[in-house]
């Protein structure tokens, strides 16, 4: 299957998910129009992304990440629990990472933008190793909670990808945080 007629984001070999979609709209505009679509089922995978197209096949599986995000809320003690797969590519990783765990935060926080996150994260490498990171974060000013509480998740997950010894073999990430309205000490 050929796509685009132009690059995604023209970094060569890709295991990107193919899905069916649904084209919901056209946003026409001057500068640059776009197409607002919706995705369906997994029936492949992209393999390549190069200058004039992206590539795959229908009934590749592609290489992701599983990511499982829990999130309680205090004082309520809710609890929402959302499963993700993500890509699995130096560049678009860290960034998807950053972008469902923000909105998984978002969605299951009745608490609100300000207060207090603490952030539980295990990265499972493909080899068995489980690297394990805490975070405390507080904001009584800056409306960015669940943004910087992201943060201290996917940045980790970037400098994995980007160090010395190669990017590791991520099988899966477990992210469980508690975020609250009251702003706790760091202590």
């Amino acid at each position: 299957v050929l796509a685009f007629g132009h690059p995604f984001m023209g970094i060569g070999p890709a295991s990107y998910p193919m899905t069916a979609s649904q084209i919901i709209t056209i946003i026409p505009s001057l500068q640059r129009s776009f197409k607002l679509g919706q995705t369906e089922e997994v029936i492949g995978s992209f393999t390549q992304d190069r200058l004039t197209a992206i590539a795959g096949q229908i009934g590749l599986k592609a290489d992701t990440v599983a990511v499982t995000v829990e999130v309680t809320a205090e004082p309520e003690k809710t609890t929402h629990v959302y499963h993700y797969r993500l890509a699995r590519d130096p560049k678009l990783t860290p960034d998807l990472l950053q972008l469902v765990l923000a909105n998984s935060f978002v969605r299951g926080n009745e608490a609100g933008l300000l207060g207090s996150a603490e952030v539980e994260t295990q990265y499972a490498l493909e080899d068995g190793t489980t690297l394990a990171w805490h975070s405390r974060l507080a904001m009584d000013r800056d409306q960015q909670l669940p943004t910087i509480a992201a943060l201290s998740v996917s940045r980790p997950a970037e400098i994995l990808w980007h160090n010395d010894f190669g990017p590791p073999l991520l099988h899966s990430i477990t992210v469980k945080a508690t975020l609250s309205r009251e702003v706790k000490g760091l202590n």
